[in-house]
This record gives C-alpha cells, sequence and structure tokens, in this order.
C-alpha cells in the first residue's frame, strides 16, 4: 500500500486525479460484483425452453402452408414426424416440455404455416409425477393453447402404465378427454407399453402404432 502510494504522490497531479479516480471505478465495480454474487437465486425457474421455441418457429417460416402441425414434448421431438393427416407434417416438440412450455410456440408457429390440421400431444410430463392436484391449472393452460391455435384436430392422451404416477397420468388423460370434448377435437389413446422403450418413450414400432392411430382420427 506504500508502494502504491508513494507511487500517487510522485505523479503529475493530473496523473494523479486520473489515477485515483481509476482506482475509485475499480473498487466500487468490485463491491457491485460482491453484492450481486451475494443475492439470493431468483424465485422463477429460467426460461430453459426459449431457445428451442426461437429454432422451431425459424424453422416453421421454410414450412409449407396448409399441412399439419403437431404440437409436444420429447414423445413428438424424437419421432421426426414428416407427414401426417395425409399432409406434409411440422413437428413442434420440445424434449421435457411441458404444456405451459409449448404455449408461446402456438400464436407463430400457426401464423407461419396456416395449418390445415393441428395435432396436441402434450401432457406426459406435466403427470409425471404422483401428485394429480395441479389438474385444472393444466386444463386452463390448455384451453388458453386451444384458443391462441384457433383449431385442435387431435389430441393423443399420455402414457399411463408407469406405476410410479399412473394415477396423476390418468388424471392428465381425463383431463385431456375434457379438453378434446370442448374443443371438438378426437381423443386418440397413447399405445399402450409393449409400444415403448420405458413405459413412456415409444420404440420404432409405437413410432409406427402412434402415426396409424392419429392418421385414423384424421378420417
Amino acid at each position: 500500500m506504500y508502494r502504491l502510494w508513494h507511487s500517487l504522490v510522485a505523479q503529475p497531479a493530473g496523473n494523479r486525479a486520473a489515477f485515483a479516480l481509476g482506482l475509485a471505478a475499480g473498487v466500487v465495480g468490485a463491491i457491485v460484483i460482491m453484492l450481486i454474487a451475494s443475492q439470493p437465486p431468483s424465485r422463477h425457474r429460467p426460461d430453459r425452453f426459449q431457445r428451442q421455441r426461437e429454432i422451431i418457429v425459424f424453422r416453421a417460416a421454410d414450412m409449407p402452408q396448409h399441412g399439419t402441425i403437431v404440437l409436444g414434448d420429447s414423445i413428438v421431438e424424437r419421432q421426426r414426424i414428416t407427414e401426417l393427416c395425409g399432409l406434409p407434417a411440422f413437428s413442434a416438440g420440445i424434449s421435457g416440455a411441458e404444456g405451459a412450455d409449448i404455449t408461446p410456440l402456438v400464436e407463430p408457429v400457426v401464423a407461419l404455416t396456416k395449418p390445415a390440421r393441428v395435432v396436441l400431444a402434450i401432457g406426459a410430463n406435466d403427470f409425471n409425477s404422483d401428485d394429480p392436484t395441479h389438474v385444472a391449472e393444466f386444463e386452463a393452460e390448455m384451453t388458453r393453447l386451444a384458443a391462441d391455435a384457433g383449431r385442435i384436430d387431435i389430441i393423443v392422451g399420455i402414457p399411463t402404465e408407469k406405476p410410479a404416477y399412473a394415477v396423476s397420468a390418468n388424471a392428465g388423460n381425463e383431463a385431456l378427454r375434457r379438453l378434446a370434448m370442448n374443443v371438438g377435437a378426437a381423443f386418440v389413446e397413447f399405445p399402450e407399453a409393449r409400444f415403448t422403450r420405458d413405459g413412456l418413450h415409444l420404440n420404432a414400432d409405437g413410432r409406427s402404432e402412434w402415426r396409424r392411430r392419429v392418421d385414423a382420427a384424421c378420417r
């Protein structure tokens, strides 16, 4: 500290003022960084799906219009659907997404693709615990999603054969059936456990069966 002070005093007056100002700014900056670092983490979960939504909207701009769009989670994302209901299909699936994570996608994707058919296959991540108490919240979110879409033609149920959350998943399917009735959509049962790898994600036969069931509901 003595050497720092001696160096400062030895400088011309103008240099001393500039040096002192720079030193003060550095100290203030360090204090601000320490204060920010000491703050508790935000109560709000970061929106970890924003980037995926941006990519999907970017891709939607290149899709032909008046086809089928499929809104969903990893069950949709992993299928790489290119045709559904006899029309070119656009897959808007995000692995790990819940219904509320997909809703912000709907308006821009619908505006860009002007779909003739809209398929909704969401809910597995909303009901992947043994707590079915948030059914009303999920139904309200899906009602908003349907309003943003302007139409929902087909709703695909969620898997229910994992014992750990069968009660919750069954409650989710009941909510999706009510939504289908309210918006005039066909409800399609999710393929049985033998069509999955883990009770949730479809195997090769399951992907074919999923598409077959949806195609049948298009007619």
